[in-house]
């Protein structure tokens, strides 16, 4: 839920429906997550990161992209994008 509440800061709107279908994983120090989010009316890419660098693991959203579609593919992206 982490997750969703950033990403909901993040686009200005609360999400009542919510589901993550599909994500890629890549481990560079920390994980890199890009999932795919299907929010009701919109699918979004996500770009998270999670770092276990201390006892208590952070998670920080770094990109949201909004308006893709079911069949996008779901590629890496950096935060200008």
């Amino acid at each position: 839920m982490a997750v969703k509440r950033k990403v909901e800061e993040r686009t200005g709107r609360v999400y009542n429906e919510y589901k993550a279908l599909f994500y890629r994983v890549k481990n560079i120090l920390v994980h890199h997550y890009v999932i795919k989010v299907y929010v009701g009316d919109d699918y979004f890419h996500l770009w998270v990161i999670q770092s276990h660098s201390t006892h208590i693991p952070t998670i920080e959203v770094l990109g949201v992209q909004q308006h893709h579609k079911w069949n996008d593919l779901l590629e890496p992206f950096d935060h200008n994008n």
